[in-house]
């Protein structure tokens, strides 16, 4: 479904035609929000849904200050795009290309702590903590390093009228989420109380679409157990 459909649709499930209560640009952000709504449940069922990447060459150094990159990743001069929500994995690439080595993630700084001995670590296996806006290194590196992750949403609501057609994302047949869950948003703001029949067609559409998340797109790669490097 295109923007203007899901619009559409919304419009339909409120009918409210005088534009006092909804304006425009509260309608165009009642169906942003309603994406960020839906965006979450599909992450929820499948992490690498919505997921890209970003390789960074890094010249014998021991970090990466991702709000300084190119692109930047992370703070004011992130782009929608490419902003990073959630970091999955880290590799680093050998000189064709390929994957090298993953990086082992972690939470806290205390395996990267000793900095000043870093060439003591070599044996060690590379280990990065996100700290803010930087990528910590457990040793320099001369590579280039692939970031996987969860950017922000990049569609524009404004893009609504009859011809638009403003691409959402591959889910077509679960977009109808977007309109409820839009719509259940403006209930609860208007009526300050559940709007018990879309709440119970949201449970619905909502095992609908765990379940299709639950088998995959690829149902034959759901049949098989792949290893984990």
């Amino acid at each position: 479904m295109y923007v203007e459909e899901v619009r559409a649709l919304f419009d339909q499930y409120i009918d409210e035609p005088d534009l006092t209560f909804l304006t425009v640009a509260q309608r165009r952000n009642a169906l942003a929000r309603g994406y960020d709504s839906f965006r979450q449940v599909v992450i929820d069922g499948d992490h690498w849904a919505y997921n890209k990447t970003q390789d960074f060459a890094i010249g014998s150094a021991s970090e990466i200050d991702l709000s300084a990159s190119a692109p930047a990743l992370l703070g004011s001069a992130a782009t929608p795009a490419n902003k990073l929500l959630r970091l999955r994995r880290i590799a680093i690439l050998d000189d064709q290309g390929s994957i090298w080595q993953f990086v082992e993630s972690v939470r806290t700084l205390d395996p990267v702590l000793p900095r000043a001995n870093l060439g003591q670590w070599q044996d060690m296996p590379t280990q990065c903590a996100l700290v803010g806006a930087k990528l910590l290194f457990s040793r320099k590196l001369q590579a280039t390093v692939r970031l996987y992750y969860l950017p922000g949403a990049t569609v524009l609501w404004n893009r609504d009228s009859a011809g638009d057609n403003e691409f959402i994302d591959d889910y077509d047949q679960f977009h109808k989420l977007i309109a409820m869950y839009a719509a259940r948003d403006y209930y609860a703001t208007r009526d300050a109380e559940v709007h018990q029949k879309l709440q119970m067609q949201l449970a619905v559409e909502e095992d609908r679409l765990r379940g299709f998340l639950g088998v995959g797109r690829d149902t034959e790669a759901n049949s098989k157990v792949a290893e984990r490097f």
